[in-house]
């Protein structure tokens, strides 16, 4: 199985590290946050595909094109507009069920193991109390069916950026959101799209450690250097 990494962003809350290298080399406790990232991939992963952006050479430059015996290929991502742009960019390079998984964020390898191994098409997720931008909804059957802003629950599902699908993704029109003042393309968003057709299960997460601002930095290496 192929996992894709999407690390293209400018990261612009982790400046000014990232005004001189990419977000996903931001050093947790000594080590390059992609390293983690990869690290948690599961054993059926055979072949790695990085989608770089924003001074995405150093990525190349410091994995080369191999990461503990798995290959890497790159592909790169000319206009930064969304994480279903960043996928569509890998299309080429991609067959069957494959993994996508952002490139800034630590995970479990356990969670996407089991994500992994889904039927369908799958999403991985956590329970959160925080105002979020759209949570999850889901039906009997523990599927998600939509993404919401409306929802009003104090606890809500939260999407951790990673997920399972497959080559008919590409078949799907890419969802626009509004992000600040512009419009992305959203993988997550067009995933449920077809929700009816495809199911997209939802995977809880026992471990995410989403990295975007320093603050969130210090509280991953915080939890990550006690386990």
């Amino acid at each position: 199985m192929q996992a894709v990494i999407l690390a293209a962003g400018y990261g612009l809350r982790l400046r000014p590290f990232t005004e001189t290298a990419p977000k996903s080399l931001v050093p947790v406790l000594g080590k390059p946050l992609l390293e983690w990232t990869l690290e948690s991939l599961p054993k059926s992963i055979d072949e790695i595909i990085i989608v770089i952006g924003w001074l995405g050479e150093q990525i190349e430059k410091h994995f080369k094109d191999e990461f503990q015996g798995l290959p890497i290929r790159y592909v790169r991502m000319s206009i930064i507009n969304g994480t279903g742009s960043a996928l569509h960019t890998a299309a080429s390079m991609l067959h069957d069920k494959f993994l996508v998984v952002n490139g800034d964020d630590v995970y479990a390898k356990a969670d996407l193991t089991a994500l992994a191994q889904v039927p369908n098409w799958g999403m991985l997720a956590t329970k959160t109390t925080k105002p979020i931008a759209g949570g999850l909804e889901l039906d009997s059957s523990g599927n998600i069916t939509s993404i919401s802003a409306n929802i009003t629950d104090t606890e809500k599902w939260q999407n951790c950026g990673a997920y399972l699908t497959d080559t008919t993704f590409f078949n799907l029109p890419l969802v626009e959101i509004p992000v600040r003042d512009n419009v992305e393309y959203s993988l997550p968003h067009t995933l449920v799209l077809d929700a009816e057709k495809r199911p997209v299960k939802l995977i809880s997460a026992s471990k995410w450690l989403p990295i975007g601002t320093y603050e969130e930095l210090a509280k991953a290496e915080e939890l990550l250097d006690n386990t």
